[in-house]
């Protein structure tokens, strides 16, 4: 493609293959996949781990989040890059009884504690048009 530019946008091997699929049809850098140590998407200057809500909630829970969050954290600090939680979904969609302070509370907590930027949207839509 004309106009792509040379730096590639990395997709975790682990994602959907939609994820992929949609990033690469709608981004203006090569989408290359390949098993990232932290985060889900790298880019030149931006380390995003991309949570649904629902996983974003048993991530709490478990406390995995806070493990991630720190690794992340430190790798991106270490490459300069911008560590960012991208959390997409809507309430509707955790179909048990949720805790919501819980979950405001460890996002806040990752943003102080980490240095993590946050991105909430409420759905991400899969389109190749």
């Amino acid at each position: 493609m004309s106009g792509m530019r040379a730096d590639p946008l990395y997709i975790d091997s682990r994602e959907p293959e939609s994820v992929y699929r949609v990033l690469e049809y709608h981004s203006p850098w090569r989408v290359l996949m390949t098993k990232l140590e932290y985060g889900d998407i790298q880019g030149l200057y931006i380390l995003m781990e991309r949570k649904h809500l629902p996983d974003l909630y048993q991530s709490v829970v478990s406390n995995r989040l806070f493990e991630q969050m720190l690794g992340m954290s430190i790798m991106a600090d270490n490459e300069k890059l911008l560590p960012v939680l991208g959390i997409h979904g809507t309430p509707e969609e955790i179909p048990i009884e949720v805790n919501w302070e819980l979950v405001y509370g460890a996002i806040a907590s990752v943003a102080i504690r980490y240095g993590v930027q946050i991105i909430w949207v409420p759905a991400i839509a899969v389109s190749y048009t």
